[in-house]
């Protein structure tokens, strides 16, 4: 239990990095003036754009990826845990702590920037708002947490943990098919999720489960690649 909460620590310091909090403020930005443009082209559809584009489809990712990679000090995640390792300490405990803190972090960047993407096409008196706002808060944080688990499963690949940013552009080229190579990328599950093109004609339920089946099957292929 020392290890964890030593993990998760050392994480949420990480986590308050200038630069993160500069292209956190930045994303929400963008998503805002995006989903206004929307709103004024007056489409029933501006909703879903705004979510599967820019909110879920772009800033979350890229959000998702530098979490990961400011919580990993951007090296591979063993050499990550080294500091809090040296003293004996079990390196998987510690990066389980890493990943919970990671994951909340992208749980909640990935819950406002879809509550943000409705309220700036919704408001104010939108009869849909709030079932849209509910619905889209929990995609974006299940996403969120799918992201954190891939890129952090992306930090045990390559000299620096580079396979981290490999993952990311699999997971915008990959994940934007319908097809089997689609089928395990998180972008593909979000985006049916919102409405969108489904991978392998899958119904929505099954890529709730699909994005809870990612997330732990990628969190064991990580602690596993790192030594205790």
């Amino acid at each position: 239990m020392k290890a964890f909460a030593l993990g998760a620590q050392v994480a949420a310091a990480r986590l308050r990095s200038r630069t993160l909090g500069v292209l956190t403020v930045f994303g929400l930005l963008t998503v805002a003036v995006v989903a206004l443009l929307e709103r004024r082209t007056g489409s029933v559809l501006s909703t879903d754009r705004a979510l599967a584009g820019v909110a879920l489809g772009l800033c979350l990712p890229a959000l998702a990826y530098g979490v990961v990679r400011t919580a990993t000090g951007g090296q591979r995640l063993a050499n990550s845990l080294w500091p809090m390792a040296r003293y004996g300490q079990n390196r998987r405990r510690i990066a389980l702590g890493v990943l919970s803190a990671a994951t909340l972090a992208n749980a909640g960047i990935g819950l406002v920037l879809a509550v943000l993407c409705v309220l700036c096409v919704r408001l104010p008196a939108d009869p849909l708002l709030v079932p849209d706002a509910l619905t889209s808060a929990w995609i974006g944080a299940a996403g969120g947490a799918a992201y954190t688990a891939l890129f952090l499963c992306g930090s045990t690949l390559g000299r620096a943990g580079g396979g981290a940013f490999l993952l990311l552009a699999l997971d915008f080229a990959l994940g934007a098919g319908t097809g089997v190579a689609a089928a395990i990328w998180p972008r593909a599950h979000v985006r049916n999720l919102l409405g969108g093109a489904a991978p392998l004609e899958l119904p929505q339920f099954a890529s709730s489960a699909l994005l809870l089946a990612l997330f732990l099957l990628l969190v064991t292929f990580a602690t596993q690649r790192t030594p205790k």
